[in-house]
């Protein structure tokens, strides 16, 4: 075997192997397939894409690195949570949860809600509640999840509701887990297109990188508006600030001071 068939075999394989290590390889007959019963949030195919399984709820357990815990079912989407600072292409296969969708504002890509899915519908799932007969919770609209703030959603410049779970600088605790903000209180930041350095850093290069990232925002293109023109080209990261917790006023204080 020459050099060349050996370097071309070689490649070969670390391919497949990569391939073989980012796939969920399953051996599919439908004759085995057991129809499944009683889906209340619809049917979905499975982690195999070869049967069809109930679909996730509200409140329920979804995603993983193949989709293996679950995909959520109509009117609902699944969302991660992103500690702040962090990618989230690195938690993006992390488990997560469940939530409803606002009908009217669901993107294309998001399961669309079913006409029996009405503004109070969706109980929890049967596993997270008590044997003892309760009330069905309701879900009302204003609890559930807005479109995730993108430059797509938000170019058109008008200040609608979005969700910044992914986006928000601080996230607020207390807050629904979708941390809802407006798209006027979300900007981009533009990515400097800067030098590389070695490792271990070294001096000159870090004083270029300096000169590099001060020159870039002493311009006025680096943090621009979600509507502006030149965010639909641009390369960044979105940054959505959301409204801090108001907390009540305990009526009691408020009684004290207004007595003294």
């Amino acid at each position: 075997m020459n050099l060349a068939k050996y370097f071309l075999l070689k490649a070969t394989i670390v391919i497949l192997f990569s391939s073989a290590a980012n796939s969920l390889g399953c051996p599919c007959n439908p004759a085995f397939c057991q129809p499944p019963q009683g889906c209340q949030y619809g049917e979905v195919p499975d982690v195999c894409a070869c049967c069809m399984e109930c679909a996730k709820g509200p409140g329920e357990t979804c995603g993983g690195t193949w989709g293996e815990l679950g995909t959520c079912g109509n009117g609902t989407q699944c969302m991660v949570t992103v500690p702040f600072g962090s990618s989230y292409s690195t938690y993006k296969y992390t488990p997560g949860t469940c939530v409803s969708t606002e009908p009217d504002e669901v993107t294309a890509c998001s399961p669309q809600p079913s006409p029996s899915a009405s503004d109070e519908m969706l109980s929890p799932s049967p596993s997270l509640v008590s044997t003892t007969p309760t009330p069905t919770p309701k879900i009302k609209k204003k609890d559930r999840c807005r479109v995730n703030c993108s430059v797509s959603f938000c170019h058109d410049g008008k200040n609608k509701f979005c969700s910044a779970i992914i986006s928000g600088v601080d996230l607020v605790d207390g807050r629904h887990p979708c941390q809802h903000t407006t798209c006027r209180a979300c900007h981009l930041i533009v990515t400097p297109s800067c030098p590389k350095c070695p490792e271990p850093v070294n001096k000159r290069c870090l004083r270029h990188y300096f000169l590099c990232i001060e020159q870039h925002f002493q311009r006025n293109d680096t943090i621009l508006a979600l509507h502006d023109p030149k965010a639909m080209t641009a390369v960044g990261k979105i940054n959505c600030y959301i409204p801090e917790l108001l907390q009540p006023i305990d009526e009691n204080e408020s009684g004290d001071s207004s007595s003294s």
